[in-house]
């Protein structure tokens, strides 16, 4: 049975990273998604909105996912209390495929206030998605997952210029865009994106 999952207050701190990461192109890596709004009719008390975000990764390595990220502001007009105010989800928040073919995986979220702590460069409030660690049934290099958020804030068109998707598998990340509808804040993902990513997926790696 479904339970509410309350975003986390304390939200982690980002860790300082005191190497030098180079930054090189992977061209086989790659993460997409949509997002689709829909009136919430299951769980009102969540808000009036349920928006199913359905997202695909493909790490083009033997490396399984990790996590994926939905990076949330890169203009600063939010703050991760905002953020947590207006959007919710139940525990589990979705699931995707997983390996052994033919079992699923279910995935908790959470934000993280400032970026990843695990890839150097990610440094923007983002809503964590991970998955839970059964030891029968993880994800694999390539899948797809189906997500579901809940707010009282109507839909609004994401940027269609974006790479706010990140997957993050062993030492290697690549974004990627977000499109459809998210609910509608005063800044990214359906404010128009500030910073300048030269429309290329990057990757990080010690």
């Amino acid at each position: 049975m479904h339970t509410l999952l309350r975003p986390r207050s304390g939200l982690i701190v980002a860790l300082i990273f005191s190497i030098s990461v180079p930054v090189t192109v992977f061209s086989d890596c790659l993460i997409y998604g949509s997002s689709v709004a829909e009136w919430n009719m299951e769980y009102p008390e969540l808000g009036s909105w349920k928006y199913t975000i359905v997202m695909t990764w493909h790490t083009g390595t033997a490396y399984a996912l990790s996590h994926i990220d939905i990076q949330m502001d890169y203009s600063g007009n939010c703050t991760c209390e905002e953020f947590a105010a207006v959007l919710h989800w139940l525990d589990p928040v979705g699931y995707s495929d997983g390996v052994p073919q033919g079992c699923t995986v279910d995935y908790e979220a959470y934000f993280e206030c400032n970026g990843d702590p695990s890839i150097p460069g990610i440094e923007v409030p983002l809503l964590k998605y991970e998955p839970y660690e059964t030891g029968d049934c993880e994800p694999g290099p390539s899948g797809t997952a189906t997500f579901y958020l809940y707010s009282d804030l109507a839909p609004a068109t994401i940027s269609e210029e974006n790479l706010f998707l990140v997957d993050k598998h062993g030492q290697l990340a690549c974004t990627g865009p977000l499109t459809g509808e998210f609910p509608g804040l005063p800044c990214d993902p359906t404010a128009k994106v500030r910073a300048s990513w030269g429309g290329m997926k990057r990757i990080y790696q010690p």
